[in-house]
């Protein structure tokens, strides 16, 4: 007996049982970053309007203090409405098939734009091992994997969980993060262009953190793609 699976956005029967969560037309609500017209050059967040240097204020602020280790970040898609539901499927109730929905709007989105950087090393950036324990795997190495299929998981280490920075201030996000990650293998990263991969861009400081670390073990620049931009 063939059990009904309704859309997750809308409740409408789904035809084909293939894995999905969303019909077509909820599927298409995913807005991909590249669909709006004005954005920040170095972190794809959106801009009200044009500025002359086309940076929003977090970017300006650490070009103006010196803090800028990672070359740029762009996401595919803004973190809300049904795309912000299934990724937190995936990612705390561990369902698999959310990403494959993602996946599918992803190879759409992509489809419009130049994306992917020429870069030696891709890597992820690294969950503490014991939040992959708890989890069972890695839901940015899992949703990257078509594009990505040899990542080298081993780079960088993280040496402790951390907590939710969205409410935090800038200071207090800085030093959170300050420190948090190790280079493991200096080796891969010297003299390399390194492409660093993630889910979620909030506040910019991890990533900026890690890009800080593997520029001072001898990358020659870092770059970020994330799934989504909050």
């Amino acid at each position: 007996m063939r059990l009904d699976v309704m859309c997750l956005g809308c409740g409408k029967i789904l035809e084909n049982d293939d894995g999905k969560l969303l019909c077509k037309d909820e599927l298409s609500h995913l807005v991909g970053v590249g669909e709006k017209t004005f954005r920040c050059v170095r972190c794809d967040q959106e801009l009200i309007a044009p500025t002359e240097d086309m940076l929003c204020y977090d970017c300006w602020q650490r070009v103006k203090k010196g803090e800028v280790f990672l070359k740029d970040s762009q996401a595919i898609f803004f973190y809300r409405g049904v795309g912000r539901e299934l990724y937190q499927l995936a990612k705390f109730e561990g369902n698999k098939r959310a990403l494959l929905d993602i996946q599918q709007r992803a190879r759409e989105v992509l489809q419009k734009r130049d994306f992917f950087p020429e870069v030696d090393v891709v890597t992820l950036v690294p969950s503490h091992w014991y939040t992959l324990l708890r989890r069972g795997y890695s839901p940015v190495e899992w949703f990257w994997s078509p594009w990505f299929p040899n990542v080298v998981r081993d780079v960088l280490v993280r040496r402790w969980t951390a907590k939710n920075q969205k409410k935090l201030r800038r200071e207090e996000r800085l030093r959170m993060v300050r420190d948090q990650f190790i280079v493991k293998r200096k080796d891969l990263v010297v003299g390399k262009r390194v492409l660093v991969l993630d889910d979620v861009y909030t506040t910019g400081s991890t990533l900026e953190e890690v890009a800080r670390v593997l520029r001072l073990a001898g990358a020659q620049s870092v770059q970020a793609r994330v799934i989504f931009r909050d």
